[in-house]
């Protein structure tokens, strides 16, 4: 259970990187393209959830490290996503706001 928790505050300690990164390209490029590449970089770790062997085939500590690697490139996308998706559909639809 301690591991389980471990792994998910992996994700929570990456946001604020994936924050810089996708903050940078979405100043660099626009929040649209930040935002397409934050959905297509978060579909790519869910999907590997589910091609992940079990853990009698490859053992407990290759299926706690790729865990661990998965959860930590979805938290750091995850921040970016979140950010983005307001800010875009507030732009797209500015009259939804006033």
């Amino acid at each position: 259970m301690i591991s389980f928790y471990g792994i998910f505050a992996a994700g929570f300690a990456t946001r604020p990187l994936g924050a810089l990164i996708f903050g940078w390209i979405s100043d660099r490029y626009s929040r649209k393209t930040a935002l397409m590449l934050s959905i297509v970089l978060m579909s790519i770790p869910t999907a590997l959830v589910g091609c992940l062997p079990t853990y009698q085939t490859v053992g407990v500590a290759v299926s706690l490290v790729t865990c661990m690697l998965i959860a930590y490139s979805t938290g750091s996308v995850t921040n970016a996503c979140y950010q983005h998706r307001h800010t875009v559909l507030a732009q797209a639809f500015p009259w939804c706001w006033s």
